[in-house]
């Protein structure tokens, strides 16, 4: 990756756009702390933004301080002090610079550092390297593995950076199958899918979700494969089939506890309790109306 600082110069706040790779690099509270005092003592904001210039357009990708923009913005500035570069590789160079020096969570400082140094990852990772005898989970020892490339295995870089080798391994299949569009090692339908192509629009969603959550420290990278497999279609908290099967069988024999020591049920609590079951059989699906309604028909209901 090759760059050059070309200038510095004011530019103004209508013509700087937030670059797609620089979004996810979320700015911590003590970024955002030290952008409040300096404009409120010094009127500016002294730490520059890094941005290149757009093909066409006349605009500016911002490359790195993001949260400084917004934090301007906010505060009725119109112009920032710029530093413009030119380099040959956005996506990588964008990493190097979120990656340096940064207060992060785990998840995300992990993921920036792969993404800068993506080629010698992956290199260390190629399966003909000769690295004798495997061992536990598939791995190596550093003795085993080629000089060149020790530092770049799951555990040369936790040891870099001071966290867990599993959470690097998290961390590169995350970024893997981002990159990839393809399956982590989760189960569908009780089918292994680990490494298979994406195809379904809403898994997609899934796996972008799970990512952009996991680099805003919303979903630890340790839980990212149950936070991908556990998103709902219709928001982001839901369950999966399986445990919504479990949820199902759980509530009806608690509603039949229920019914059974009615009796014993405070009446001034009834009435909330009523008008929550009276929500609940409004959300009662087609195929379990006809149960219910021949099931009220059979019995004599209680007083």
């Amino acid at each position: 990756m090759n760059y050059e600082v070309l200038e510095l110069k004011k530019i103004n706040m209508k013509l700087l756009e937030a670059h797609a790779d620089a979004k996810g690099a979320d700015t911590d509270n003590d970024d955002r702390m030290i952008v409040g005092a300096s404009v409120n003592n010094l009127g500016k904001i002294l730490n520059p933004i890094i941005v290149k210039k757009q093909d066409s357009g006349g605009k500016y990708w911002v490359l790195d301080g993001v949260g400084r923009v917004d934090s301007a913005k906010s505060m009725g500035m119109t112009e920032m002090n710029c530093i413009v570069v030119e380099c040959d590789d956005t996506s990588k160079f964008v990493a190097h610079i979120n990656n340096a020096g940064r207060k992060r969570n785990t998840g995300s400082r992990i993921i920036f550092f792969l993404k800068a140094c993506w080629d010698k990852v992956e290199a260390a990772q190629a399966p003909e390297l000769p690295r004798g005898n495997h061992g536990k989970n598939g791995r190596f020892s550093p003795k085993q593995e080629p000089s060149e490339f020790e530092q770049w295995t799951f555990k040369g870089i936790s040891e870099q950076l001071g966290v867990r080798e599993g959470d690097v391994s998290n961390a590169y299949e995350l970024l893997k199958c981002k990159t990839n569009k393809t399956y982590p090692k989760v189960k569908i339908d009780k089918v292994k899918v680990f490494g298979l192509p994406i195809e379904d629009k809403v898994h997609l969603e899934k796996l972008e979700k799970t990512y952009n959550d996991v680099m805003s420290g919303e979903t630890s990278i340790r839980t990212f494969r149950p936070s991908f497999a556990g998103h709902s279609v219709k928001d982001n908290h839901g369950q999966n089939n399986r445990n919504y099967t479990n949820l199902a069988m759980k509530t009806m024999i608690s509603l039949k506890t229920v019914f059974e020591g009615w009796d014993g049920v405070r009446f001034e609590s009834r009435t909330k309790i009523v008008a929550a079951f009276k929500e609940a059989m409004e959300k009662l699906p087609g195929d379990l109306r006809p149960t219910a309604v021949t099931a009220l028909a059979s019995v004599k209901m209680k007083k």
